[in-house]
C-alpha cells in the first residue's frame, strides 16, 4: 500500500506515485510474475487521473483499478 500524506497534498507528489509504482512492478515482473497493479480510490474523482496512466476500473467497481502489465512466464515477462 501507498498513501501521500493530506500535508503534501497539491505539490505533485500523488502524481509521481502511481508512475513509480507500475514501474517498479514493471522491473520486478522480470523476476517475480507480477502481472499488474491493483488500486482502491475513495476518491471518484480521481478515475480519470489513473485512466490517462493505463489503468482501468475493474468491472462494476466504482474505486478498484487495475493497470495489466501484459503476460508473464515462468516468472520472467513472455517475449
Amino acid at each position: 500500500m501507498i498513501a501521500r500524506r493530506e500535508g503534501s497534498r497539491y505539490k505533485g507528489t500523488g502524481a509521481h506515485m502511481p508512475d513509480w509504482v507500475v514501474g517498479f512492478a514493471r522491473e520486478m515482473s522480470e523476476y517475480v510474475g507480477c502481472s499488474g497493479v491493483m488500486l482502491y480510490t475513495n476518491n471518484d474523482g480521481v478515475v480519470e487521473f489513473y485512466r490517462g496512466r493505463g489503468f482501468e476500473l475493474l468491472g462494476d467497481s466504482s474505486r478498484v483499478m487495475f493497470c495489466d502489465l501484459g503476460p508473464v512466464h515462468e516468472g520472467r515477462r513472455a517475449a
